[in-house]
């Protein structure tokens, strides 16, 4: 039987070491439409923290230290993108799992990591750069996959097969556009996956996130159309497991961090540094909170 985890014995544990702190309430946060557990990353005097809803008694809980978070596939662990250096470059990995409380992970002294992401079977995957400069790498857990001067430092996605990681690769050394390409883990080869073709501008592809069920995917288009005489926008946008269906569910100039509903029905994404959902129809746009949030990742 899968285990489970109650809103409020994550509130416990973390109180145990943690020291949570209450934020002052921003109403009107749509509680009616909230469930799970959903965690997010905020900044409170100049430091990044991992925060919580806490939906029964209606009300944002500061839980521990870190600036992005990510539920494992059981929801029984919190994978957290942290610092233990005094220049606050997130250089730390801390696997937490609520309760019973424990606190382990890796660290990387001279290397700048994106936020973790989970394979079905519970490997963490993430990119980084050395420090002060150089080309990014793929890690699994705390081992170096590959290195490339095409790799592009941010989130990466496993497939639901665990047979290959969805991440975003430059068209060539120097490019300004990115694509979705799948790194087969067996054999090391890439494969175009998602490529949306624009010529008014130079764009990424980032930030992919598998739905639950692993028919669809998530990701952020990042364009800039500035060269052309426009500005810069991100975007939500969908596709099917194929990456041959694509639809576009935002058009904002700031959306980033998709990530996935328990049940896929929504998408809860950071807009302009505030929580925002949307329904994968692309209706139903509701702002979730004005408490500054950003990576978040729900969980039942």
């Amino acid at each position: 039987m899968k285990p489970t985890i109650s809103v409020c014995s994550v509130i416990i544990a973390l109180t145990i070491s943690c020291n949570i702190t209450e934020q002052d309430p921003v109403d009107p946060i749509p509680w009616h439409l909230l469930s799970g557990r959903i965690v997010f990353s905020g900044v409170n005097n100049f430091k990044a923290y991992i925060y919580t809803f806490d939906i029964p008694n209606k009300r944002t809980l500061q839980l521990t230290t870190g600036s992005a978070c990510s539920w494992s596939p059981d929801g029984v662990f919190l994978a957290i993108l942290d610092t233990d250096n005094p220049e606050e470059i997130p250089n730390r990995i801390r696997i937490v799992q609520p309760a019973p409380y424990s606190d382990s992970g890796y660290s990387f002294p001279s290397r700048k990591l994106s936020p973790p992401a989970w394979s079905p079977t519970g490997e963490i995957g993430f990119t980084s750069y050395p420090l002060p400069t150089g080309d990014a790498s793929l890690y699994i857990n705390d081992q170096q996959v590959f290195t490339s001067p095409r790799l592009i430092g941010t989130n990466v996605a496993f497939t639901p097969d665990n047979q290959s990681l969805v991440l975003t690769l430059l068209d060539s050394v120097g490019s300004d556009t990115g694509q979705l390409y799948k790194y087969q883990r067996i054999g090391g080869s890439f494969e175009l996956f998602i490529n949306i073709i624009d010529t008014t501008g130079f764009q990424y592809l980032l930030n992919p996130e598998f739905s639950h069920d692993g028919r669809s995917i998530v990701f952020e288009r990042s364009f800039d159309h500035r060269s052309f005489g426009g500005v810069l926008s991100r975007e939500i946008w969908v596709a099917d497991s194929s990456g041959s269906i694509l639809k576009r569910l935002t058009s904002g100039s700031s959306d980033t961090d998709p990530t996935w509903s328990p049940d896929d029905s929504k998408i809860l994404f950071s807009r302009k540094a505030q929580l925002f959902m949307i329904d994968t129809t692309g209706n139903n746009l509701v702002q979730i909170s004005e408490f500054a949030g950003i990576s978040p990742s729900w969980t039942n």
